[in-house]
């Protein structure tokens, strides 16, 4: 959930609640907002996942889209010839959820590389994210 945006085609602040996502940092930057700390490398896919999207809004918007704002403002305007936000929200999530969805697989499968009495522990903790990445990939990329 986020704030009101303060003009057109902007985000304004960022209302960190339980959703890890991605603004500007203040300082000039673009930057991922970390609210989970999952176990067993998952943190680490959706650091990825989410770098992705980073990725994405340079590409869209230009190196220097967070210059004079405030740390959480985050774009959603049409730039000229770019297509529409809704458009690229989606090829974007596609992307980040494509990405996540390998390293979580990777994650799985690391489970068999641990001590066999933690094997368990860590299938089960990493399944329901393969899980759960496998339906936005299909809810997403289709």
């Amino acid at each position: 959930p986020r704030i009101t945006p303060d003009e057109a085609g902007w985000w304004g602040g960022q209302d960190k609640g339980g959703d890890n996502t991605i603004g500007c940092d203040g300082s000039g930057n673009l930057t991922v907002f970390e609210v989970t700390n999952y176990q067993y490398g998952v943190q680490e896919c959706t650091r990825k996942h989410e770098q992705q999207h980073v990725d994405d809004w340079y590409s869209r918007y230009g190196r220097d889209i967070c210059k004079g704002r405030a740390k959480g403002d985050l774009p959603y305007y049409d730039p000229p010839g770019k297509g529409k936000y809704a458009d690229f929200l989606k090829a974007s999530e596609c992307r980040a959820w494509r990405v996540g969805q390998h390293c979580r697989d990777q994650k799985l499968r690391d489970c068999c590389k641990m001590p066999a009495g933690d094997q368990d522990a860590c299938k089960n903790y990493v399944r329901p994210h393969v899980q759960f990445a496998n339906q936005q990939v299909n809810k997403y990329c289709n």
